[in-house]
């Protein structure tokens, strides 16, 4: 099944671990407090499945902003019981953020 909505990321209209993979892309940036979303994507996932997100920023940031960034979003991803398997700063050559948490198979 593909869904594309709109909706606020703390409460996602469907039942527990019905999607393989969540994406969020430039709108991580507007949750606010990112932990109820990150968890809101974790309970809709199924065990195993992927969390990508991808942000564009505006203006240039020099590579010591980026990385903090990109470290800043692990560890919230981590904190919501994810395991980060993939991130990169750079995608078709535009400055990008890019990562993907795995849904932890097991809860902790």
């Amino acid at each position: 099944m593909l869904f594309c909505g709109l909706f606020w990321c703390a409460s996602i209209p469907f039942e527990d671990e019905q999607f393989d993979k969540v994406y969020a892309v430039n709108s991580f940036h507007e949750w606010g407090e990112a932990l109820p979303g990150l968890m809101e994507a974790r309970r809709v996932l199924k065990p195993g499945g992927l969390l990508a997100i991808v942000e564009h920023p505006h203006g240039k940031l020099d590579a010591k902003t980026i990385q903090e960034i990109q470290n800043d979003l692990a560890t919230q991803i981590s904190s919501a019981g994810f395991d980060v398997v993939q991130y990169t700063n750079r995608i078709q050559g535009r400055t990008a953020i890019a990562i993907v948490g795995k849904k932890q198979k097991t809860n902790s």
